[in-house]
């Protein structure tokens, strides 16, 4: 049993630094990968918010060209400048 333990201890002993370039290059890649990730959703949600905005705007506009169409957001929305 010691001379298991004495084996080991010397196992042990002769490791040297481990060699962490690589797995610190695949960290790099990987903040890099969701770094552009990120951007890309921004831009994704930026452009889903200014498509909703554009198509509330055109709504509104089909919706105040009708005769009824004021009164109605009038009471669904309340007085506005607009209507």
């Amino acid at each position: 049993m010691i001379a298991r333990l004495d084996a080991l201890e010397r196992q042990i002993a002769t490791i040297g630094p481990v060699d962490t370039e690589d797995i610190e290059e695949d960290l790099l890649d990987f903040e890099e990968l969701i770094g552009e990730l990120e951007q890309r959703i921004d831009e994704d949600i930026n452009w889903q918010l200014g498509d909703l905005l554009w198509r509330v705007d055109v709504l509104t506009q089909a919706i105040e060209s009708r005769p009824w169409g004021e009164d109605f957001l009038r009471q669904q929305f309340g007085p506005s400048p607009g209507w």
